[in-house]
């Protein structure tokens, strides 16, 4: 008869493992240092969701009965090669906020009118901001078909800048970022489709939305994979590193003559600078 295996003799595997969920639901505003305050706990003690499906079983047992902000806080556990948990050993919990579909508006060159998309973004959004900019904080989203996304909101500073300093308001100066996307995308793209066979491999933009986001106006634009660099600076000085490879080169210099064509094109009334990407996929100017 086969002795039973003892619990350190059992090989931990990896893969999913089951989440227990505690679900907050916060205030639909932030207060006055743009938190969310937790309004309301909705117990549900014995809540698990097997592979990571946290949305079906929330929305099966009918959580989010308001369109307002919850907050979900789940804990993985170690998974053992028999298939059972760990317990009591525990994960340090993780925040995400489900949000509601989020509605989209681009701008439309050709017409120079707002645009609402018919489709949603239906996204699950990390509660933890995964970079920060000068203006803005970037939070990931991932759709259901596992597409990521990056909502940008103007942080507090920021905020003050704009109505004071500049005297606007957030939600005039998020359209104009995504106006000037919008050139720039259509600049990158009559470029690339210009440029001669030899010129090799040209960029592409990625695309960017308006939005309204926690009762903030924002920006919601595909997530580009790759190692950041900065080809342009905003000054429109081009970004030469000492040290790097042909390829990178190659990359900076094509750079650099996306900038003199933007110039040449628009009949010296723009230039494109502040050139940034992942490689030849270039986002956010």
């Amino acid at each position: 008869m086969k002795s039973k295996r003892s619990k350190d003799q059992r090989v931990k595997k990896t893969g999913s493992a089951p989440h227990e969920l505690i679900v907050q639901r916060l205030a639909a505003e932030p207060d006055h240092k743009q938190t969310y305050k937790a309004v309301q706990f909705v117990a549900y003690e014995s809540l698990r969701v097997q592979n990571g499906n946290i949305k079906k079983e929330i929305i099966k047992r009918d959580i989010f009965y308001h369109s307002d902000v919850y907050l979900v806080r789940f804990m993985v556990t170690e998974q053992l090669g028999d298939g059972y948990p760990d317990s009591p050993e525990v994960s340090e919990p993780k925040d995400v906020v489900f949000s509601q579909p989020i509605n989209v508006k681009k701008f439309h060159l050709d017409e120079q009118e707002w645009v609402s998309l018919e489709n949603s973004l239906d996204l699950l959004v990390d509660a933890e901001k995964f970079s920060s900019g000068g203006f803005r904080d970037a939070f990931l989203g991932v759709t259901k078909d596992k597409e990521k996304w990056v909502i940008k909101k103007y942080h507090e500073r920021a905020v003050n800048t704009i109505t004071g300093t500049l005297n606007s308001t957030v939600e005039d100066h998020t359209h104009k970022q995504v106006q000037i996307h919008s050139v720039a995308r259509h600049l990158t793209k009559v470029f690339s489709n210009k440029v001669p066979q030899e010129f090799g491999e040209c960029f592409t933009f990625n695309r960017a939305y308006y939005t309204v986001y926690q009762g903030q106006p924002a920006t919601v634009e595909e997530f580009v994979e790759g190692t950041f660099r900065k080809y342009v600076n905003n000054n429109g000085k081009v970004c030469r590193p000492e040290v790097c490879s042909a390829e990178v080169m190659t990359i900076i210099e094509k750079a650099e003559c996306l900038v003199h064509y933007s110039h040449i094109q628009s009949s010296k009334k723009l230039m494109l600078v502040d050139l940034q990407g992942a490689g030849y996929h270039l986002y956010e100017l």
